[in-house]
């Protein structure tokens, strides 16, 4: 019988003996296993369609649209796409 599937993630986390002593090393590395990656192409379109909601002031709008970029891997057109927003 093979491994169990968590008895690979340690050795997947490629980590030196010192390494395996430094709590936030080893932290930082599960993190980056077990964390749920982003869908960048879903977010990129969720910020596409995103229209002000009825009831919602522009400053809240505004605040909304200006702030979803940041995840979008948009870098360099941040503030271009923020600012051209409906």
């Amino acid at each position: 019988m093979g491994p169990k599937p968590k008895d690979k993630i340690v050795p997947s986390l490629v980590l030196t003996v010192d390494k395996m002593k430094a709590y936030a090393t080893v932290t930082k590395r599960l993190n980056d296993y077990f964390v749920a990656r982003r869908n960048i192409i879903f977010e990129q379109a969720q910020f596409n369609k995103r229209d002000q909601q009825d009831g919602e002031s522009a400053d809240a709008y505004i605040t909304v649209v200006y702030s979803m970029p940041q995840h979008l891997q948009f870098a360099e057109l941040h503030d271009d796409l923020s600012r051209n927003r409906k």
